[in-house]
């Protein structure tokens, strides 16, 4: 193997398995020493698995670096600027294409997080600031901050809907349309919450939502047309079969419905129909084994195409019928552009595996104790798939609800491999044959031709100062080893609002990371993993096939993890509903368990869910839907329907009026 550094391992009898067909890189560890590991029987299967430990020398940055959000970089319609979000330092970057260097910088506020922009027709580049609530205006001619105005508590897309005109969407459910020139709101729409990308479809105005995949079509009018939502579909999953050597095989392919989740781009084309790129999250039950010899990770995988977590990429039109596809590639497909010829798509994948790590290795027992050992480093992963879309079906009626499409297969399209992980990508409208690609961790910019990635580093602008190069971060979005990554169901360090099923504990919805995570320990629903670490040995090299960590990187890990902020509260706290509520929230005996500066007494509680689970942080409540443990609660007003919510068991709720609840629920969305 190769870095000798990281093979520090444990050998680990009767821990786990290591799938065959190892040159595909189909590598699946299991669960390594910590008090949670149940009782082990002696090793009769004559391997073991050593997983090793990662004890290379940590960076931690002086500044956190946000998560990975794509949408970052656009290249102005002359061709001669790329316009660069950067994030990690509260600033916008603009590089010269024609001199291939920073022609200039543009200061924000501390925390703002500059994320999606856009040109207007006078040349103006309008980015929104999703921390701050803001959108600000600059000139990339003159390296200038034009225009600062707040738009909403959490904008996230914004498009040109008219010729002065831009509309944005924000995660909070307002719609905000204003002057591109400046001034006030010409008009506010309040949709659902989790809004995402927002761009002009056809004659309509199409709204995407983040987590759900919805998307919402609007008349000129603001009237909601149709809301609309790709099918799931039959996919591949590898599973590992109980009792089987690895060498014999180990797993087995079967036949999965995966559900929509996470939408990281939409797209419109000429004819009305968008392109959505997201994952795609199995919706059966993933079997939770000891950690034995004949159980492998649970998650099973070991490729984005047979993983519990796919990417996919669906096409829909105006009616609401879709064309599916599954792509390759590492996780993560964070950004996309569509070329000129409206359907080139080059989708970006920020979950590229570290191709220099260790990786768990089988040791087989001969009559001298050990005759021989498998393992390696990862294979390259595709970092950009280059799709040729097809055309979006004509007409139909939109599929029932429930309706499961067949398998489409899982195809590579001609995925290219590049050396780090690409986080946003832009092309050129000057020179359609050119593309601007963004990484962070370093941050670059990349200037490259369609038809030329073997001089993908030719043109290459780096604006990075050290100040941001963070471990923790680049833990947290890299394929673990089981073509996932923490980022995969911790999308923008948030959750994908996904409920899974799991043998040993039933339905479980992903939990925020963006909840003062650092004040909520222990962890998990049932609170039995006291720390970071815990986390790491069950999770990321249990079920995720990855290997350990040493304290060091740990403690870096941590440390950017607990960095994460929610978003800005949905609702001011002098809103009167919301003081009405924040009385009601004490008087029904809610701050008995959501108290102090979390919102948490950190202890476990049975509120009707016939278990005790620790009670969770109400911080940033008001954008995790759905609610409760198994999703139950669509809205934050249905948990208090004591069919979902617990009813008396779950606070003082007796009576409560629909009055009461709305108060409730502005005092929550305050949080």
């Amino acid at each position: 193997m190769n870095n000798q550094n990281t093979r520090v391992g444990r050998r680990i009898s009767s821990r786990g398995a290591m799938l065959g067909n190892v040159g595909a890189g189909l590598l699946l560890a299991t669960v390594g020493c910590n008090a949670f590991d149940p009782e082990v029987p002696q090793d009769t299967s004559g391997f073991r698995v050593v997983i090793p430990t990662d004890v290379r020398t940590p960076t931690s940055a002086r500044n956190k670096p946000p998560a990975i959000t794509g949408g970052t970089v656009l290249v102005t319609r002359d061709g001669s600027t790329a316009v660069v979000s950067d994030a990690e330092q509260d600033r916008m970057v603009l590089v010269s294409m024609a001199m291939v260097k920073v022609s200039g910088t543009v200061a924000l506020s501390p925390g703002d997080e500059p994320g999606r922009l856009i040109e207007d027709d006078a040349g103006r580049v309008h980015v929104v600031l999703r921390k701050s609530g803001a959108v600000a205006t600059i000139d990339p001619v003159s390296a200038t901050l034009v225009d600062r105005r707040q738009v909403c508590s959490a904008p996230r897309g914004l498009t040109l809907s008219g010729p002065d005109t831009l509309t944005v969407a924000c995660a909070d459910g307002k719609l905000v349309t204003m002057p591109a020139s400046g001034g006030l709101p010409t008009r506010v729409l309040t949709l659902d919450t989790d809004l995402r990308d927002v761009m002009v479809a056809g004659n309509d105005l199409v709204v995407s939502r983040f987590k759900s995949v919805e998307l919402l079509r609007l008349g000129s009018d603001g009237t909601l047309l149709r809301r609309d939502r790709p099918t799931d579909v039959m996919g591949q999953r590898m599973v590992p079969i109980a009792g089987q050597s690895p060498m014999a095989g180990g797993a087995e392919m079967v036949a999965q419905p995966f559900r929509p989740v996470v939408a990281w781009r939409t797209l419109p084309r000429k004819d009305g129909s968008v392109i959505v790129v997201h994952q795609r999250s199995v919706d059966a039950e993933i079997e939770i084994g000891a950690p034995t010899d004949a159980t492998v990770s649970s998650y099973g995988g070991g490729a984005t195409c047979t993983g519990i977590s796919q990417n996919g990429v669906t096409v829909m039109n105006a009616n609401g019928v879709s064309t599916n596809l599954t792509i390759g590639g590492a996780p993560l497909p964070v950004d996309a552009t569509l070329l000129a010829d409206d359907h080139t798509l080059i989708v970006a994948h920020a979950g590229q595996p570290d191709p220099t790590v260790a990786r768990p290795f089988v040791v087989f027992d001969g009559e001298d104790g050990v005759s021989g050992s498998a393992g390696g480093g990862f294979g390259a992963a595709v970092t950009l798939s280059v799709i040729d879309v097809p055309s979006a079906p004509v007409g139909g009626v939109a599929p029932a609800e429930g309706t499961v499409a067949q398998d489409p297969g899982c195809f590579g399209f001609g995925g290219v491999m590049l050396k780090e992980p690409i986080v946003a990508i832009a092309a050129n409208p000057a020179n359609p044959s050119e593309l601007v690609l963004q990484t962070r961790q370093p941050s670059t910019i990349k200037i490259v031709g369609v038809n030329d990635w073997q001089n993908v580093d030719a043109r290459v602008v780096s604006f990075d100062d050290g100040s941001t190069i963070d471990t923790g971060f680049e833990l947290f979005h890299r394929d673990s080893g089981g073509g996932i990554a923490c980022a995969s169901c911790h999308p923008e360090g948030a959750e994908d609002g996904n409920v899974w099923r799991f043998s040993d504990t039933g339905e479980r919805k992903t939990q925020s990371l963006q909840a003062n995570l650092a004040a909520s320990a222990p962890f998990h629903w049932d609170g039995k993993l006291p720390n970071v670490d815990a986390i790491m040995s069950q999770v990321f090299v249990a079920r995720m096939g990855g290997i350990y960590q040493s304290p060091e990187r740990l403690a870096v890990l941590r440390d950017w993890l607990f960095s994460q902020t929610p978003p800005t509260p949905m609702r001011a706290t002098d809103d009167p509903a919301v003081l009405r509520g924040a009385e009601l929230f004490e008087a029904t005996g809610c701050t008995d368990c959501h108290t102090g500066a979390g919102l948490t007494n950190n202890r476990n509680a049975d509120v009707g869910t016939g278990e005790a689970l620790q009670v969770p942080s109400l911080i940033g409540i008001g954008y995790r839907a759905p609610f409760m443990h198994d999703g139950c609660a669509k809205t934050l007003a249905n948990r208090f329907d004591p069919n979902c919510g617990g009813g008396e068991l779950h606070g003082r709720v007796r009576g409560i009026t629909p009055e009461n609840v709305a108060d409730l629920v502005a005092y929550l969305e305050s949080l």
